[in-house]
């Protein structure tokens, strides 16, 4: 299954700009042609040709394949190979290539080790896969995950700086990022049979957040060791915890539901008893209220660097929009959102921002220019991993006290204008609404 729940593979990938060209080798006859100018003109001739071929291809996900993949043969140390291979995932994806996505995420994993959310993307990949080879390969890069997740987590100076969140936040982040890596592996582990190893991952990922994810896999593991006790306690967490999809929890219902009925003579009396009690269990574990955390105090930054805080539009009803350049829906969702925000264009009293989850300027910068997205965008500073949100597109709707009042996860085309403009309309019933065309400064 893919992880809907914190980086669903929606792998619709969106085409980057090309950066650089099918080159023809020039000659290496002087010492001229090694020099740094000479060096800027091979780069600049590079990037035309391949340009020029692009064109060519017409935008045809086949053509413009072969074009990169040729390209990519004759110049291996390209700068723009990441970007790239951005793009030939999104070509292979519209041909339905799922081998080809997969190796190309791999390839572009390997590009940039570090990069925790390219490491999920492709971990999530390799677990839709049936075959050994690859379910070993998920284990070696999920054990590579929760390695790199651990020396994160320890180390304070990465939350250093003034955009830094505070050491309770950080905290909660932490343990999310944790509770995700041991719950592919724990994956990991029960696709490869590993039962009982998946069992203490899991039981692990559930320890540091509990999730729907998490309960619904330690449930399986349980039931492949005929634990069918212990399976039904996990499915019944699982009902008890946030879920995405109705039909899925149904299923998920029905299912726990028979294994209940297995142990009790054939009868489900009692099963809601128990959901209800796990519920409370996780319940009675939530952190007391205190002074709440403000979203509206996270500090982001637009494209251009410029600092900004969602506390500049309090008194407004703020509409915010979480894509990323790799998202398929999120492609598809922009238009009807900029409808949206046209229509409400006169209204000063609503405000539109694009939050971006690639966090890197000169990856997104291109994209928003090349595809015509206009608007403020703003780059996402660990606003999902803090708030978990559970996928992109997500939409939220602030109020005009900076709480959030309308989350949505993914988009319904026949629904999703109306929805979002009702709730938008909602909001500016309120009283607490103003009109200020200006927005205060920034703290």
């Amino acid at each position: 299954m893919i992880f809907r729940g914190f980086w669903p593979v929606w792998i619709s990938l969106v085409c980057l700009p090309a950066l650089a060209q099918r080159p023809k080798l020039p000659p290496r006859t002087s010492p001229a042609a090694s020099s740094p100018a000479a060096r800027r003109a091979r780069i600049r001739q590079e990037a035309l040709t391949l340009r020029r071929d692009l064109r060519r291809a017409g935008g045809e996900p086949g053509a413009e394949l072969r074009v990169l993949r040729r390209y990519l043969k004759r110049h291996p140390h390209t700068p723009a190979k990441a970007q790239l291979y951005r793009v030939m995932i999104h070509d292979a994806d519209k041909l339905n290539d799922m081998a080809r996505v997969l190796r190309y995420d791999i390839a572009l994993q390997k590009l940039r080790p570090g990069d925790l959310g390219q490491r999920i993307r492709t971990l999530n990949l390799l677990l839709l896969s049936h075959q050994p080879q690859q379910i070993r390969l998920a284990r070696q890069f999920a054990r590579e995950l929760r390695a790199l997740v651990k020396i994160k987590a320890a180390h304070p100076q990465l939350r250093s700086g003034p955009d830094a969140m505070t050491p309770a936040q950080w905290t909660r982040a932490m343990n999310k990022l944790r509770s995700l890596a041991d719950l592919l592996a724990g994956t990991a582990d029960r696709k490869a049979g590993n039962f009982r190893r998946a069992v203490v991952v899991l039981r692990q990922s559930l320890k540091l957040e509990p999730t729907e994810e998490a309960a619904s896999e330690l449930g399986r593991a349980y039931q492949a060791q005929n634990q069918i006790a212990s399976a039904v306690r996990a499915y019944a967490l699982a009902l008890a915890l946030p879920g995405d999809t109705m039909a899925e929890r149904y299923a998920l219902q029905l299912k726990a539901g028979k294994l209940y009925a297995g142990l009790h003579h054939g009868s489900q009396a009692g099963f809601g008893d128990l959901v209800l009690g796990r519920f409370d269990s996780v319940a009675a574990k939530l952190p007391q209220p205190g002074k709440p955390w403000r979203l509206e105090n996270m500090v982001f930054r637009d494209l251009a660097g410029g600092k900004h805080t969602l506390s500049q539009y309090r008194g407004r009803v703020v509409v915010l929009d979480l894509w990323a350049t790799w998202c398929g829906p999120c492609r598809e969702e922009h238009p009807l959102l900029r409808t949206v925000e046209r229509k409400y264009a006169g209204n000063p009293r609503v405000k539109f921002i694009f939050i971006n989850a690639d966090r890197i300027q000169s990856v997104v910068l291109p994209f928003v220019k090349k595809e015509g997205w206009g608007g403020k965008s703003w780059l996402e500073h660990g606003l999902m991993t803090y708030l978990g949100l559970r996928g992109l597109p997500t939409t939220l709707i602030l109020s005009a006290k900076g709480k959030i009042v309308f989350r949505q996860s993914g988009f319904d085309p026949a629904t999703y204008q109306q929805q979002l403009e009702s709730a938008i309309d909602h909001q500016l019933r309120t009283k607490s609404v103003t009109g200020n065309h200006a927005p205060r400064s920034a703290s």
